[in-house]
């Protein structure tokens, strides 16, 4: 059997950890990492970088949707929370978190077999949006580095904007380089010839 993906788990319940490795077995996960702590599952995902992390919010010492989150891993892999509770405070503390799912406890089967593709699928498409995000903002930054060394060309070659920008797309052209290093150049020589 064709294992979907590696997963780290803690409790401090020993019997919800033992259901929760049985039953991901049985829907075709490895349980990479078995912690009854928050200390120890943030030790097991640093060295084991499992696919998806399911972890009780009330252990002793810092909870484990803090220490996930204190960690990084949060950010790098979906996770799942298991309460035993659901009240109001903490389902709201959990909704501005960045866990991408909440299972209240005694958690059932069928529930956690809907929430884990559930929870993989919204962390990879909040992936592709931060991933988008940092391209429009490079994009952004590169444009206005390629504005403000218009800018130079045309206070320098006496040139209009048009003039100045074709100028700017031959220079890259013929030197082979993308329009931003050209820009970032030609940026970098005007401060250096600016006298201070």
């Amino acid at each position: 059997m064709d294992v979907r993906g590696r997963i780290a788990i803690a409790d401090d319940d020993q019997i919800v950890r033992d259901f929760l490795r049985v039953s991901l077995e049985k829907l075709g996960y490895e349980v990479v990492v078995n912690a009854s702590s928050a200390a120890a599952l943030i030790s097991g995902c640093s060295s084991q970088h499992p696919d998806l992390v399911i972890t009780d919010i009330e252990m002793p010492g810092p909870d484990g949707l803090t220490a996930l989150e204190e960690s990084g891993i949060s950010s790098e892999t979906p996770v799942i929370i298991l309460s035993s509770h659901h009240d109001e405070q903490l389902v709201e503390r959990v909704a501005e978190s960045s866990a991408l799912a909440y299972l209240v406890k005694p958690i059932d089967f069928e529930d956690l077999r809907a929430t884990i593709p559930l929870a993989i699928k919204r962390f990879e498409e909040i992936q592709s949006y931060r991933s988008d995000v940092a391209s429009l903002r490079q994009d952004l930054a590169n444009r206005k580095i390629v504005e403000k060394a218009k800018g130079v060309i045309m206070t320098k070659l006496s040139m209009n904007e048009s003039v100045a920008f074709r100028h700017l797309q031959k220079l890259a052209r013929d030197n082979r380089k993308q329009l931003v290093d050209i820009a970032n150049s030609i940026l970098l020589a005007e401060e250096a010839l600016t006298v201070k």
